[in-house]
């Protein structure tokens, strides 16, 4: 059994793994990039709002809004790798734990 829970992805099924992927990049990344470009742009109308039209906002304000940006772009672009690493870390647990499962 640890030699089916063990494959990859791609091992698995090729087609359907290249037609997640094509769907993640084509659809699911563009798509959460504009539910990201609305979500911060609120963020930042309310930031000003709260300060009285940039009247009280401190620097660190705009470097914390463009802080939280970069990093949420950073994922959104990364999603792809970020469940790839997933699944190859999980695929290590499963490869190492083969020997102790046959063993047993």
């Amino acid at each position: 059994i640890s030699v089916q829970v063990g494959q990859t992805p791609q091992g698995w099924n090729g087609s359907i793994f290249n037609m997640i992927e094509n769907l993640s990049n084509s659809i699911m990344v563009p798509i959460a990039g504009v539910i990201l470009a609305i979500v911060m742009t609120v963020d930042l109308i309310q930031m000003i709002a709260d300060k009285n039209n940039l009247h009280d906002v401190d620097t660190w304000m705009i470097f914390k809004w463009v802080f939280k940006s970069a990093a949420a772009i950073l994922i959104v672009t990364n999603t792809w790798n970020i469940v790839m690493g997933v699944f190859d870390m999980a695929q290590s647990v499963v490869a190492q734990a083969a020997g102790i499962i046959n063993s047993d």
